[in-house]
């Protein structure tokens, strides 16, 4: 990949990060969505993964993350409420 391509994808999923954090409420914690859907799939492959990225997120910044992962589907209410 060329240099000035990665330096724009790093520019904008750096801009996406922390614009999702600037939605983050006080007293709320920061956690990340996951979205499940009925064609079977991949969807839930390596649970793991984000629950250590939030746990990585939490010990090396400021960031009061949660524990793990909020799986939602996209026919839930609170869809809109995370990240």
């Amino acid at each position: 990949m060329k240099k000035d391509t990665m330096f724009k994808l790093f520019s904008v999923c750096s801009i996406f990060f922390f614009l999702l954090l600037s939605t983050q409420g006080a007293g709320e914690r920061f956690t990340i969505a996951q979205i499940q859907y009925a064609g079977g799939g991949d969807w839930y492959g390596d649970p793991s993964a984000i629950r250590n990225w939030l746990n990585i997120l939490r010990e090396r910044t400021d960031i009061d993350t949660a524990e793990d992962r909020i799986i939602l589907k996209l026919t839930d209410h609170t869809l809109n409420r995370n990240p």
